[in-house]
């Protein structure tokens, strides 16, 4: 026994001498120009480029290995090194190397500047060197088949595992080609650390970096070479404006963003995902879609290429636009929470989600694929202050309140359901006065129509028969209506902020339609006709019969004295600016309303008009007659005696016995003001019917010198008598 033990004494004891001279012989082995030269020949053989280093010092108790200065070049001479500036320590286990197993104790990496290129195919790697086409005949030659490498322990061969890998102070610089234009991803300050027991068991991952363009990040979790992972990323103020090449042309995103984001999943390309992030300053523009500012996004969702889960969304402090059809402002409530769903056809689904803007709240469902499908309800909301949001809004400020029920849109084709209910809103029309709606608008596929529309101003309703029509391609808007006994001074006043222009009831039936494109104004596209009568009513200072003996000039002063000197009364009292009716049918188009059957009855006298009435400006362009009783026709003749009783038109207009009639060359002006412009053959046949001179010259004339100015009398009665060629001269 004792022999024994001297031996194994022995033994252990050459051993130990053993390891020590390898110990002492091996760095001078590793050092010599010859092993560098191999070592580097080996590596330009690996990866095709050129490798060199500082020191290369290897030691046995316990087993290590330390490369300076490490560099790995380029794929070009002119590129930067993939590699550059790197210590690399390797320590093994001792013990594992007994039972054919390296166990790569820890593995440190310090000082190195590590350069990448990602591509639509990956990563870029070094690759060996194609060997010489001479070899093959030029030909490609397949590949041998490689069988699947058998267990260590069926095999014999040595196993490996790492137990733990440190970054410190490591630059990572990823230049990402497969975006346009290309993006460089500069990560400094990077330390991580790697533990684990195998490479092929999960590794533990805690890692942090700063990038060059702003911020900073921290990684910590578990990864499994299989693919899953369970890792959880927290960002401060890291910038967003790097990423803008990602979202595609049209599209920018810049700002800082903060929060976590927990990945969870069996593949990288599908986990399970847990947000809170904060942008601050954010300028972001997706297609039509803006928002600048601050906003939160959370989110826990599962599987994110077929999202389930939940979501929220708070922009409150951020300015949001779409277009230029809507504004939120900084400060104005806007939230949307809900759930995510994906449909088996992969389309994604929001339910259960709640709305909410500024006063707005509302629960939406939304449908994205094929077609897009929203539904929205709402309780009546007050439409004060949304102009601040919706421009359209501005420059009529809508009050009242708005309600959405069951409110369905489709997309592709276009398709409507549910209503919009109208709960007094409120339309201001003038400084004086207001348009109020209540009843719905209901979707029936592709076009809207009114359910119940009234629309009530200065005390008077009105029943709205509204539809939208062919709202995908060409919209247009219908309206019937039907008023009846309305005050019209009243309307006026509220619709057009003009009061005391025109009184009396009023009836109207309007059949109308407007094109809602192109932009042009309202009174240049408007089609349809009105039919309207005013019985009895005032046109506030407006009497054509004294517009038209106004036309007459001299003449008509002449005619109007030569009836005072005969006794008679002047034509004054006849210029009454009440009527008796005031009706037609008027054809809306072009800008104008175009009318065949005007008729203007007053007390005495009526007026036939056609032609056309400017909507935008109001201005005349009408012909027609002024058809005079025989009570104005006696008072041009001096023939009425004081007192005596005015004959009337009767009703339907007649004038009663004989009559006399002007014919009205045009009617120009406006509305509030009419200009008559006469015929010759009128001036003629009214200086003939009033121009009975004779023996009274001298009288008319100096009643026509006192009205008109000295002399005016003589030349007044020298023309009257020319157009009566004579026959009253003395």
């Amino acid at each position: 026994m004792r022999i024994l033990i001297r031996v194994l004494g022995g033994l252990v004891a050459l051993l130990v001498l053993a390891g020590v001279a390898l110990a002492v012989m091996l760095p001078r082995l590793v050092g010599s120009e010859g092993v560098r030269t191999r070592i580097v020949d080996a590596a330009r053989d690996a990866t095709g480029r050129e490798f060199s280093y500082g020191e290369l010092d290897v030691g046995i108790l316990p087993p290590r290995l330390l490369v300076t200065e490490a560099r790995l070049a380029g794929e070009t001479d002119a590129a930067a090194p993939m590699l550059e500036s790197a210590d690399v320590q390797l320590r093994l286990a001792l013990m594992p190397l007994l039972a054919r197993s390296v166990v790569v104790d820890s593995l440190v990496v310090e000082g190195a500047t590590l350069r990448l290129v990602r591509t639509a195919e990956g990563i870029e790697l070094p690759e060996p060197e194609p060997e010489a086409e001479a070899a093959t005949g030029g030909q490609p030659q397949p590949e041998p088949a490689r069988e699947a490498a058998p267990a260590a322990a069926e095999s014999g061969d040595m196993a490996l595992a790492v137990r733990r890998i440190d970054l410190r102070d490591v630059r990572l610089v990823l230049e990402d080609r497969a975006v346009t234009p290309p993006v460089t991803w500069d990560l400094g300050g990077l330390d991580a650390e790697v533990r684990g027991r195998s490479l092929d068991e999960p590794l533990d991952v805690d890692l942090s970096a700063t990038l060059a363009s702003g911020g900073r990040f921290d990684l910590r979790g578990r990864v499994t070479p299989g693919g899953s992972l369970d890792l959880a990323v927290d960002l401060r103020e890291v910038d967003l404006a790097p990423a803008a090449p990602y979202l595609g042309d049209g599209r920018k995103v810049a700002g800082r963003v903060s929060g976590s984001v927990a990945a969870k999943g069996e593949t990288p390309d599908n986990p399970s995902l847990v947000v809170d992030l904060r942008l601050a300053d954010a300028d972001v523009v997706l297609d039509d879609l803006t928002l600048t500012g601050g906003a939160r996004i959370e989110a826990d969702l599962e599987q994110v290429a077929a999202p389930t889960g939940r979501f929220a969304i708070d922009a409150t402090d951020a300015v949001l636009g779409y277009g230029g059809a809507f504004t939120k402002p900084a400060g104005t409530t806007a939230t949307v929470d809900g759930r995510v769903t994906t449909a088996e056809d992969g389309a994604v689904v929001l339910e259960g989600t709640r709305v909410r803007m500024k006063n707005l709240d509302a629960q939406l469902r939304l449908e994205t694929g094929a077609r897009t499908r929203a539904r929205i309800d709402a309780d009546p909301f007050a439409l004060e202050g949304w102009d601040a949001l919706l421009p359209a809004l501005a420059e009529t400020p809508v009050k009242g309140k708005l309600g959405f029920e069951a409110l369905e849109v489709a997309t592709g084709p276009l398709a409507l359901g549910g209503r919009v209910r109208l709960d007094g809103l409120r339309v201001p029309q003038s400084e004086s006065g207001e348009l109020l709606l209540r009843g719905a608008l209901v979707g029936d596929g592709g076009a809207v129509r009114s359910e119940d529309l009234v629309a009530s101003f200065a005390g008077q309703e009105l029943k709205l028969d509204l539809s939208l029509t062919d709202l995908e391609r060409k919209p247009r808007l219908q309206l019937k209506s039907a008023l009846e006994d309305a005050d019209s001074n009243t309307l006026l006043a509220t619709l057009a902020d003009k009061p005391d222009v025109l009184s009396g009831p009023l009836d109207v039936d309007a059949d109308l339609a407007l094109p809602l494109t192109g932009g042009a104004p309202v009174t240049s596209t408007i089609r349809g006709t009105v039919r309207f009568s005013i019985e009895p009513g005032r046109l506030k200072g407006v009497s054509l019969l004294r517009s038209a003996f106004q036309r007459f000039g001299a003449f008509g002063e002449a005619a109007v004295l030569a009836g005072r000197v005969k006794g008679g009364r002047t034509l004054q009292r006849f210029y009454d600016d009440e009527f008796q009716s005031l009706a037609g049918t008027l054809r809306l188009g072009g800008g104008a309303a175009r009318t065949d059957d005007l008729r203007l009855v007053y007390r005495n006298y009526r007026v036939d008009l056609k032609g056309s009435v400017g909507l935008a400006d109001q201005s005349l362009d009408l012909g027609g007659t002024l058809t005079m009783d025989e009570e104005v026709d006696a008072a041009l003749q001096g023939e009425t005696a004081e007192g005596q009783q005015p004959a009337a038109i009767p009703e339907g207009g007649s004038p009663r016995r004989r009559s006399r009639t002007l014919s009205l060359a045009r009617v120009t002006g406006t509305l509030e003001n009419p200009q008559v412009v006469l015929t010759r053959d009128a001036v003629v046949a009214f200086a003939t019917r009033t121009g009975s001179i004779g023996r009274r010259r001298d009288e008319l004339s100096r009643k026509i010198d006192e009205r008109l100015g000295e002399g005016s009398g003589e030349q007044v009665l020298d023309v009257l008598e020319g157009i009566l060629g004579g026959r009253n001269r003395r």
